[in-house]
């Protein structure tokens, strides 16, 4: 991720954070988020499809969260660059989301959230990089 700076970034601020959050609410009963990047490189554009860079994500559950309760984040790690969701075979990372967690995690890696069973909080936060073009 070396190159000239774009703005809004500079030597002294190369990340940036946006002044809005995502707070997601599943109500349970098995609902989930299926596989997805939440950004990616468009080699016809030569540039990334927005400016996320890194996913933050801190849970907002009870303290009494098990694994009973679903609702895990099931990451896949080397999955950058793939156009689909690779399988099982590349060993996901899989996340308990338990009150006050913190995951963050590269923005163009396949993830999905696992079936929940009661309902899961969570507060997503982007971090973005200025957009350059290779």
């Amino acid at each position: 991720h070396r190159g000239a700076w774009a703005p809004p970034a500079s030597p002294d601020a190369v990340l940036t954070v946006p002044p809005k959050a995502m707070l997601s609410c599943y109500p349970g009963n098995g609902s989930r988020y299926i596989p997805h990047t939440d950004s990616k490189y468009l080699e016809k554009l030569g540039a990334k499809s927005n400016p996320r860079e890194l996913t933050a994500i801190v849970y907002a559950n009870p303290p009494d969260w098990t694994e009973v309760d679903g609702g895990a984040l099931k990451i896949y790690p080397h999955s950058q660059g793939l156009e689909s969701c690779p399988d099982d075979m590349c060993q996901p990372a899989v996340v308990e989301p338990l009150g006050g967690r913190l995951v963050v995690f590269f923005s163009d890696l396949w993830h999905e959230v696992l079936p929940a069973f009661r309902p899961r909080r969570a507060l997503t936060l982007w971090i973005f990089r200025p957009t350059v073009k290779k």
